[in-house]
């Protein structure tokens, strides 16, 4: 599978980006720009591009499908489906409609950033019922801010932790109805297992959506022996 981050974000084991993270074969080519993190929030057309290449040279070196790892990619779904001869996820949030089936009540949508999943984002998605989604975000003062989204570090995964735990409580009490979260980016799912045991309800992040491509796009052992 390949891989394709931020490359202003270093990744560590447990994010989507890093290789550890998986226990198939993955191929890494993170994307660079020099205005990544406000090209990357709204899915900019001139990022397109970039994201292309990234994936075209991953399919080149054997890839037999394409992880994007930012949520917000989510409007590049279509095309970059049409484009590559392999099949692509650009997004975790390619899991709303199916978390829409299989749980009731309102989904959580953890993000980076929470302007960045707006209604094109959502649509681009497939979700049927946006009433359902609430969406609740990490940029404000806090650890996730001041390592990930400033100095693309993740050096105290355990102060994220504590950060996504508060967040996702703030918006349970505010929507008792919350069935189901799913966490936007990439480097989130350090909180994964975290979040579902603080509050007993399905999560689903990258790890989820990555493994049900391996299902249908690797041989079952991802290639190793």
């Amino acid at each position: 599978m390949g891989l394709i981050g931020l490359g202003s974000i270093t990744p560590i084991p447990g994010t989507s980006p890093h290789p550890d993270s998986w226990d198939f074969a993955t191929r890494s080519n993170p994307v660079h720009h020099p205005d990544l993190t406000r090209l990357a929030l709204g899915a900019d057309e001139s990022l397109y591009p970039a994201v292309l290449a990234a994936a075209q040279e991953l399919v080149g070196q054997g890839a037999t499908s394409v992880l994007t790892t930012c949520g917000y990619f989510t409007p590049y779904q279509d095309r970059l489906s049409a484009e590559l001869p392999v099949p692509v996820v650009t997004s975790s949030l390619m899991l709303l409609p199916w978390l829409e089936r299989v749980t009731s009540g309102a989904i959580l949508v953890l993000a980076a950033d929470a302007k960045g999943v707006d209604d094109r984002c959502l649509a681009a998605a497939g979700i049927s019922a946006p009433e359902r989604v609430v969406v609740v975000g990490m940029s404000g003062p806090g650890p996730f801010r001041d390592q990930v989204l400033e100095r693309g570090t993740l050096d105290d995964p355990d102060a994220i932790r504590a950060q996504a735990v508060d967040t996702v409580r703030g918006a349970v009490a505010d929507r008792p109805d919350i069935g189901a979260i799913c966490l936007e980016c990439g480097d989130m799912t350090i909180v994964s297992e975290t979040v579902r045991e603080a509050f007993g309800l399905p999560v689903a992040d990258y790890l989820t959506a990555g493994r049900m491509l391996q299902q249908i796009a690797g041989p079952p052992n991802g290639g190793q022996d």
